[in-house]
């Protein structure tokens, strides 16, 4: 397997690929940390940005009466608001002294797909049923498109594991990493393909085929299977250093401030009973397995074309274009968009994956689209990695 690493790392396409790689965490991290911004007063219009707006938002925070978005909370939010004459003036002044409630109600009052644009509207009592606010808005939305009882049941079971009250804190600079790690990882997708694309035609160009098909069937096997690791041992070291760093670039620049709060307090109807620290390194592995079936795709498609190009531009085709068809389908309960759904290279769009919805039913079990992703995603390493070195050897045959 080391001669085999040798060859892939050897290679122009790796060197290049990794200072891209390299280029391109850089500068989602200088991104993600530039868009925080802060305005110290409402007649100026000037903003600060970076670093010193996610600490300056971080103060709000703490300063706030409150660490937890209770009901009385809300209403004594909201009973400042009335005060206020220009409606403008009091939602700038809202988000100072009760950072996070503004955002939190316009998307609970909202509904699933649209959250309203202020909270003019929102009455005091209306606020008593905050809590419940997520199922009904949820059990009438999954109704309108046609979802069984039983998905329902799921969705209402879960969200009562969700710990109430939210925890406020400023959460921003997590959200801002996993927007980082979803570009990076769309790009570890062509890196992925781009290094598969040569898995088995490297031998054909470098005429080694001839050489291979002489040797005894154990060893072509062994050589399928180094690969095979070989491939998915770089692919996942390219994918962990890329993400981790990301993260350490994160908690050096803002800290781990939000960690504990629920991810409810940014997508309030989520239906999974996660923090933002629990939420980033799940879908550090619903990403690696993602990552990995597109490499693994990839080699298939090689070894069925034994040409770099043709595979390249082909498992390109066969990886983008479902994620752009899914883009224009959404959620729905389609069978087109359900099979794009269940494709594991959705994984990788996290903020998809936060608000997903169970919509298939696998052995009597209803499963989300990222769940379904994930068991497909390693079901087809298994079955790849044992079918992949046989089906090697007899490509050198012909």
């Amino acid at each position: 397997m080391n001669f085999e690493i040798k060859k892939i790392k050897g290679n122009l396409t790796y060197r290049v690929s990794l200072i891209l790689l390299l280029a391109l965490i850089l500068g989602v991290s200088f991104a993600s940390i530039r868009s925080d911004s802060y305005i110290v007063n409402i007649n100026s219009s000037s903003h600060i940005k970076g670093i010193k707006a996610s600490k300056m938002w971080e103060k709000e925070y703490e300063e706030a009466s409150s660490r937890e978005l209770t009901v009385d909370y809300i209403q004594e939010a909201l009973n400042i608001y009335a005060t206020y004459s220009d409606t403008t003036e009091g939602e700038f002044y809202l988000r100072k002294d009760y950072p996070g409630v503004v955002d939190i109600l316009t998307d609970v009052y909202g509904n699933y797909e649209d959250s309203l644009n202020d909270i003019n509207g929102i009455e005091i009592n209306e606020v008593r049923n905050f809590y419940d606010r997520n199922s009904q808005v949820l059990k009438s939305y999954m109704e309108e498109k046609g979802f069984n009882q039983t998905k329902i049941d799921k969705v209402l079971r879960n969200l009562e594991k969700i710990k109430t009250p939210y925890n406020l804190s400023y959460v921003k600079p997590w959200i801002n990493l996993w927007k980082a790690m979803t570009v990076v990882d769309y790009f570890l997708c062509l890196v992925a393909i781009a290094l598969s694309s040569r898995l088995f035609s490297i031998e054909k160009e470098q005429k080694m085929d001839a050489l291979l098909f002489t040797r005894e069937s154990t060893i072509s096997l062994a050589i399928g299977r180094s690969k095979i690791s070989a491939i998915c041992l770089t692919v996942t070291q390219l994918y962990l250093l890329a993400n981790l760093a990301l993260i350490l670039i994160k908690v050096f620049t803002t800290g781990l401030s939000g960690m504990g709060s629920q991810v409810q307090i940014e997508y309030v109807f989520s239906i999974y009973p996660m923090n933002f620290f629990m939420a980033t390194f799940w879908h550090l592995f619903v990403g690696w397995i993602a990552i990995v079936f597109v490499t693994i795709l990839a080699g298939w498609i090689n070894l069925l074309t034994i040409n770099t190009t043709t595979s390249f531009g082909i498992s390109t085709v066969a990886i983008f274009i479902p994620l752009i068809l899914g883009k224009i389908l959404g959620e729905t309960q389609g069978p087109i968009s359900k099979l794009i759904g269940i494709l594991p290279i959705n994984n990788l769009n996290f903020i998809k994956n936060i608000r997903s919805l169970p919509i298939f039913n696998f052995l009597g079990i209803s499963l989300s689209s990222v769940t379904l992703g994930l068991i497909i995603g390693i079901l087809f390493f298994i079955i790849s990695f044992i079918a992949l070195p046989s089906l090697f050897k007899d490509r050198l045959k012909k």
